[in-house]
């Protein structure tokens, strides 16, 4: 059963973190969970990794169980929108 344990590592340092709150406000915390549980359902994309980006962007990588990457995509902060848009 341990192939189907899922894990997430999140990279942010606090202080980024913070500004970026108060940039998006709520919104980052919405992107982190999309991203997250993106791909819940499958074995291909077992663990992400989400590198949180001072700007806001949000670059999460998927692996298999043996590490591989299986897919990237990214969380686009627009500021003039006040949303995010995610990419692959």
């Amino acid at each position: 059963m341990t192939d189907n344990i899922r894990t997430v590592k999140i990279t942010c340092l606090p202080e980024r973190y913070d500004n970026i709150v108060e940039l998006t406000g709520h919104h980052v915390i919405t992107a982190i969970h999309y991203l997250i549980t993106w791909a819940l359902g499958s074995k291909r994309y077992l663990n992400v990794d989400l590198h949180i980006q001072e700007d806001g962007e949000i670059i999460a990588t998927y692996h298999d169980k043996d590490g591989k990457i299986t897919y990237v995509m990214g969380g686009i902060w627009h500021n003039d929108e006040n949303r995010y848009s995610f990419h692959s």
